[in-house]
């Protein structure tokens, strides 16, 4: 994706609750329904089409994830979504929409488990549907006006929209978290009040570090190549990113633009590289922070701020690298050893079938530094003194 732009689409992360759903194209049909002058049933190819780029993301961090969605930072794509305008098929099909209208709710064919999280426990909840709900999400009226980006789509990158991403139709809402795009439509409804779904709302600024790995050993001459990636909701884009090398004490090291244009679409999916100067060896912690265009940037630590429901974090992601300078003669010597006996640095827990120290050298090593003084000047004797009161 870092190189192309975009990612392939049998590539691209996705968060499909519970299974995929087998929906026949001949057969299908969009319901709009509630807040509506027109209530219709209608056919989507019959409006005009545009094209949006937006990025599907799933930051979660060491908070605790949902049962049916287990990503890391990593988990991101972008892509370009053709379809109709959500604010046209509400004008042209229905009408128009009622005075009393506050919220659009989007309705899937794909269901999920009721869940409850009682202090960090997941209990589950009995239904009179065996436990099964149909997926649904709402989104203010008010950001769905205010542009033509938010549509119901059925291409991805000039394809037709692959079953794990919401084949035949679904919703993207540029700018707002990615529970807000509905696959699997079947029908929406326009309500006085928001939808009791999920409620994560606009996308935070983010960024995550995709290479090196974590907890990976890294050979390095004093410099550590990273790479990432960097994004923000609500129509703004990455200004700045800060790396440090040595915990949450962040430094500056470099600052850039990220813009990133995707076929003459401003994105705000931003991708960046860095030759980090590293000094020290050893367990180090990297983090990276970034800031968008209003001056927005993330909380250092999980939970040094709140969010949506804790589905997903916008802290500054964290990764442990094992750092190894050979620019050091001890290092390179000790590299060397490990070579010679067929061995690499990497695992790190793969233990040495052979002395890393010959006995003579850990003797000479240990004389010189003696736990206890050889000699002792004088004696120092212990007096009692009892005191008869």
């Amino acid at each position: 994706m870092a190189k192309q732009g975009e990612t392939n689409c049998l590539l691209a992360a996705f968060a499909t609750i519970g299974g995929v759903p087998d929906i026949n194209e001949d057969e299908f049909e969009l319901e709009i329904r509630g807040l509506v002058k027109n209530p219709v049933k209608i056919d989507s190819s019959k409006f005009p089409q545009v094209e949006v780029a937006g990025e599907f993301y799933l930051s979660l961090s060491i908070t605790h994830l949902t049962s049916l969605l287990k990503t890391g930072e990593g988990a991101i794509d972008t892509a370009v979504y053709r379809g109709v305008p959500v604010k046209t098929i509400l004008k042209v099909a229905c009408g128009g929409i009622l005075p009393e209208c506050q919220h659009l709710e989007f309705s899937g064919a794909d269901t999920y488990s009721k869940c409850v999280y009682v202090f960090q426990v997941r209990m589950r909840i009995p239904s009179a549907k065996n436990n099964a709900f149909n997926y649904a999400v709402s989104v203010p009226w008010c950001k769905v006006q205010q542009n033509e980006e938010d549509l119901l789509a059925w291409k991805m990158n000039e394809e037709l929209l692959p079953k794990i991403h919401g084949y035949p139709l679904r919703v993207v809402v540029t700018g707002m978290g990615p529970v807000q795009r509905q696959e699997y439509l079947y029908f929406t409804s326009q309500n006085a009040k928001y939808s009791n779904g999920f409620s994560i709302q606009q996308t935070p600024v983010s960024s995550a570090i995709i290479y090196s790995l974590n907890k990976q050993a890294i050979v390095h001459d004093g410099k550590i190549s990273l790479k990432g990636l960097a994004y923000s909701g609500g129509g703004n884009w990455v200004e700045r990113i800060e790396l440090s090398p040595d915990g949450y004490d962040l430094r500056s090291f470099s600052g850039f633009d990220v813009i990133r244009i995707l076929r003459g679409i401003i994105t705000t999916l931003g991708d960046w590289s860095i030759e980090l100067p590293v000094d020290a060896e050893g367990w180090l912690e990297f983090y990276v922070r970034c800031w968008d265009s209003p001056n927005n940037t993330e909380p250092t630590f999980v939970h040094s701020a709140w969010n949506w429901d804790f589905h997903v974090t916008s802290s500054c992601h964290c990764i442990k690298i094992y750092s190894v300078d050979i620019s050091r003669p001890d290092t390179v010597k000790r590299l060397e050893v490990l070579k010679a006996h067929g061995q690499d640095i990497n695992p790190l827990t793969l233990l040495a079938e052979f002395e890393l120290e010959a006995l003579d050298e850990y003797l000479a090593e240990y004389r010189k530094r003696p736990r206890e003084p050889l000699n002792r000047a004088s004696t120092t004797t212990l007096e009692w003194t009892v005191l008869y009161l």
